[in-house]
């Protein structure tokens, strides 16, 4: 999937930096590696404040969408117009 995302990029990209839990799995880490090294990719990765990156992407978005601040924008996500992640959804358990 990362491969195939590189046609989209404007330029082309010189490094990719991998965060979160995948960034600790070694076998992934080494694919990913051989398959850019190819292409003249750098992979950089594990960082120590990358393993809960989608922990805290997660917790930002929720917090924008619940203020209805924009979550996406046209120049960045390609979306026709800002949105703010939907409606909230309350739920209660006896």
């Amino acid at each position: 999937t990362i491969i195939i995302s590189l046609k989209f990029f404007p330029k082309k990209i010189k490094f990719i930096v991998i965060v979160g839990g995948g960034s600790f799995n070694n076998f992934f880490m080494k694919r990913l590696n051989q398959e850019f090294s190819k292409m003249g990719i750098r992979i950089l990765f594990k960082t120590k404040k990358s393993k809960y990156i989608e922990a805290e992407m997660i917790a930002y978005i929720t917090i924008r969408s619940l203020k209805n601040l924009p979550i996406t924008f046209p120049k960045t996500t390609g979306t026709k117009k800002e949105t703010s992640g939907g409606k909230k959804q309350s739920y209660f358990i006896p």
